[in-house]
């Protein structure tokens, strides 16, 4: 598997057990525990994509532009996170804030 496919698949994994199984028993609708559980499942994803490719010297090409996995691994965990991180705070009326 590709670098790129490896860092895409740890983030999916991650994010999928923590927003659809872990936060709904753990957080449910505690804002302050979402930030610091996804502060947490971020330092996971990143330490396991940096004990794969640390010191590697892997570039990533996407869409003509180089990455280090530094760099790809923390735009895809966003990207990937935006559409989770929405639903959840939508389904536990987390957002939009209450006036």
């Amino acid at each position: 598997m590709s670098p790129a496919m490896t860092i895409i698949v740890i983030n999916g994994v991650i994010l999928l057990l923590c927003y659809l199984v872990l936060f709904p028993v753990i957080v449910r609708d505690n804002l302050q525990k979402l930030a610091v559980n996804d502060l947490f499942a971020f330092v996971v994803a990143m330490t396991v994509a940096g004990s794969l490719y640390m010191g590697t010297n892997v570039e990533i090409m996407v869409m003509g532009l180089s990455f280090n996995w530094f760099w790809f691994a923390l735009c895809c965990y966003i990207l990937l996170e935006l559409p989770l991180a929405l639903w959840y705070l939508n389904r536990y009326k987390l957002w939009p804030p209450a006036p």
